[in-house]
C-alpha cells in the first residue's frame, strides 16, 4: 500500500514500469483480506488448499485464518494493527534509506517509499533463509530504473539486514528472559 501510494503521488506523475507489479501486489492482498472477511470464498480455498499443501502447512494456515476471522469484531485492534505495522514498514524504509546515504547512494526518499516495500515483499517469500540473496537481488533490479551501481545496491541491503538484526537483539533478550522467568 505504502509502494502504491509513494508512486501514484510521484512528482513526475505514474510513469513508473512498478506501478503494474505493485497493483498485482497489491490486489492480491484484497483478495487475502476478502477471504478473510467475506464468508464465500473461505471454504472453497480451504478445500483447494487442504488437497495441494502438506497437513502440518495446512494447519497452521487454518489456524491463522481462525485468528484472523476472530479479528472481524474488534474494528479497533484491526486499526491498531495496521496504524502500528504501517509504522514498522515505514521505519524499515528509513532504515534503508539511512543505510542508502552512508554509503553514498543519493536517491529520493520517494524512490525508496515505491522500491523498499516491494523488496520486502519479495524477501518474505519462503525460498531462502531470511530472505538472503533475494532481498539483494529484488533491489538491485529494482533500482536499476534509477542507474544505482549494483554492488550498492548489495551492501545498502546488507546494512540494512544487519541493522534489523542488532535492532532485534534486545527483543530477543527480553523474550528469552520473561520466558524462562515463566518456566
Amino acid at each position: 500500500s505504502i509502494a502504491v501510494i509513494a508512486t501514484l503521488v510521484s512528482p513526475g506523475g505514474v510513469q513508473s514500469n512498478i506501478l503494474p507489479v505493485l497493483i498485482g501486489i497489491l490486489g492480491l492482498l484484497l483478495a487475502f483480506f476478502s477471504i478473510i472477511v467475506f464468508q464465500g470464498p473461505g471454504p472453497v480455498l480451504r478445500g483447494i488448499l487442504k488437497r495441494v499443501l502438506p497437513e502440518r502447512i495446512f494447519d497452521v494456515l487454518q489456524q491463522i485464518y481462525r485468528e484472523l476471522r476472530a479479528l472481524r469484531s474488534e474494528p479497533y485492534r484491526i486499526l491498531l494493527f495496521l496504524f502500528i505495522s504501517t509504522g514498522v514498514q515505514f521505519l524499515r524504509i528509513l532504515v534503508h534509506f539511512l543505510c542508502a546515504r552512508s554509503i553514498g547512494i543519493t536517491e529520493s526518499f520517494h524512490h525508496f517509499l515505491i522500491i523498499i516495500p516491494l523488496v520486502a515483499v519479495a524477501a518474505s517469500l519462503p525460498i531462502s533463509v531470511g530472505g538472503l540473496g533475494v532481498r539483494e537481488k529484488s533491489a538491485t533490479v529494482l533500482f536499476q530504473e534509477f542507474s544505482v551501481e549494483p554492488a550498492l545496491i548489495v551492501t545498502m541491503e546488507l546494512l540494512a539486514f544487519l541493522a534489523g538484526i542488532i535492532a532485534a537483539i534486545p527483543g530477543g533478550l527480553y523474550f528469552t528472559l520473561v520466558r524462562e522467568k515463566r518456566d
